[in-house]
């Protein structure tokens, strides 16, 4: 299913340094993952009746605005228009 060349170019794209024992580790993980969300594919749900939520989204949490006490003008020199710049991505 997966090789190592696919492990390779998935940490090239990560930007990711793996040795070979590593690269040899996380196509073992990778593997298991994909067994694991194969078996889950084939569980038959027919049989089962929906859950059903009265509830709205926005009744599970309530949000919390909290203050900051940091001054982020004081803290970074990347600051333009009052948001912090941050480097261009390639």
């Amino acid at each position: 299913m997966v090789s190592i060349e696919h492990v390779k170019h998935l940490a090239w794209l990560s930007r990711l340094d793996l040795s070979n024992e590593e690269l040899v580790k996380y196509h073992i993980e990778i593997e298991k993952i994909i067994e694991y969300l194969d078996r889950l594919d084939s569980i038959t749900l027919s049989d089962v009746e929906p859950r059903y939520y009265k509830k709205s989204v926005s009744e599970f949490r309530n949000d919390q605005v909290l203050e900051t006490r940091t001054d982020l003008s004081k803290t970074t020199k990347n600051i333009k228009d009052g948001y912090v710049k941050a480097p261009k991505m390639r």
